[in-house]
């Protein structure tokens, strides 16, 4: 077996690593979240890559932090929709259902 090691994350074909993208979006979200729940982690751990025609990332947290505050998910995605700044990163999101909001990248090469 051959002993070969990965490139360094910012390599990858010039394209923005997935993990480096988890970083920023979580990062963009985690102030909207932090003024609905006390610790808005878990829900930030909902934030995945997809990588489907229908999205790039999604994030799974409404239910999650309805059940924290007592409000719906639509409630829940709607504020969030309405607060989070994804200016340069992301279109805006689009809810997909009791949970999800999907997220397509506006920068795709």
């Amino acid at each position: 077996m051959k002993n070969w090691k990965l490139p360094p994350i910012s390599e990858f074909s010039g394209e923005p690593c997935h993990v480096n993208m988890l970083v920023e979006l979580r990062d963009r979200f985690r102030p909207v979240l932090a003024t609905l729940v006390d610790d808005p982690e878990p829900a930030l751990a909902l934030i995945r890559f997809r990588g489907t025609t229908f999205a790039d990332y999604q994030c799974d947290f409404c239910m999650k932090v309805a059940k924290q505050t007592g409000l719906t998910p639509m409630a829940v995605a709607s504020y969030v929709v309405e607060h989070v700044d994804l200016s340069g990163l992301c279109h805006r999101p689009t809810f997909t259902g009791p949970n999800s909001l999907n997220l397509r990248l506006t920068n795709k090469k």
